[in-house]
C-alpha cells in the first residue's frame, strides 16, 4: 500500500470520501470554502484539499503561482490522478481609453478638479477617474 492508499483509507475510515465506481473519482464529502473547493483541517490548518492530495502524491509544492486543476468534471473529486498542476493564467490589464487619460491630465493636474468634480461630470465612478489619475500621474513622472 503507496502513502497516498493510506491516506485515501484514512479519509474513507473517517467518512470524509467515498469512491465512484462510475467515474473512477474519490469524491469528498467534508467541508468546502465560499469557492466550492473541499477543505479540511489537517494539523497546522486549514488546507485545500486539491492541493494536499496532489501534494502527497506527486511530492510537488504548489506554490501561489500554480493551481491543481481537475481533468474530470467533478469539482468534489480529490483522486491526485484526475489532477494536474497548472500556471496561473495573469489577467492582462485592459489600457484605459488615452482621450479619459488626457481629460483627466488637463483637469486635475493643470486645472485643479477634484475625482469627484471630473466623476460627475463625464458620469465616471470615483473608483475609474482614480486609476485615470494614476496613469496620468505615472505618465508625467516618466516625462520628467
Amino acid at each position: 500500500m503507496t502513502p497516498l492508499d493510506a491516506v485515501i483509507e484514512r479519509l474513507r475510515g473517517e467518512q470524509l470520501c467515498h469512491r465512484n465506481d462510475l467515474t473512477g473519482c474519490e469524491v469528498w464529502t467534508g467541508e468546502f470554502d465560499r469557492s466550492h473547493k473541499p477543505t479540511a483541517f489537517f494539523g497546522t490548518g486549514k488546507v485545500d484539499v486539491h492541493e494536499y492530495m496532489y501534494q502527497a502524491a506527486s511530492g510537488e509544492v504548489v506554490t501561489r503561482n500554480h493551481e491543481v486543476k481537475l481533468r474530470c468534471e467533478n469539482d468534489a473529486c480529490i483522486l491526485p490522478t484526475h489532477m494536474e498542476l497548472l500556471a496561473k493564467q495573469r489577467k492582462v490589464k485592459e489600457p484605459l481609453p488615452e482621450e479619459d487619460v488626457a481629460i483627466v491630465q488637463e483637469k486635475y493636474f493643470e486645472k485643479g478638479f477634484r475625482i469627484d468634480v471630473i466623476a460627475e461630470d463625464h458620469q465616471w465612478s470615483k473608483p475609474y477617474v482614480t486609476k485615470l489619475v494614476a496613469e496620468a500621474r505615472s505618465r508625467r513622472a516618466v516625462t520628467q
